[in-house]
């Protein structure tokens, strides 16, 4: 597929993720926090900006706006990640 072919597909597809939020999670955050996703141990890595859409044991969702494709869900495993208010 094409770049310009994939953007148009992320520009019509809808997230079909569910909220979810883990009620024992450390991090004592909610739905809808703005929240920056950032790898451990990878030097000079940008963070990835969001609001929390699925806090779980395992993984993180973000739903973040991009100008080209618009609302999308970003997913990252818990392992190597670390998640902070913005």
């Amino acid at each position: 597929m094409e770049s310009g072919e994939a953007l148009n597909v992320a520009r019509e597809a809808k997230s079909k993720t569910p909220e979810y939020m883990d009620p024992n999670d450390p991090l004592a955050l909610t739905l809808g926090d703005e929240v920056e996703v950032t790898p451990e141990g990878v030097g000079g890595a940008p963070a990835v900006s969001g609001r929390v859409h699925v806090l779980a044991p395992n993984e993180v969702v973000i739903l973040r706006t991009d100008a080209r494709v618009g609302e999308v869900a970003v997913h990252f495993p818990r392992v190597g990640y670390r998640v902070h208010r913005a």
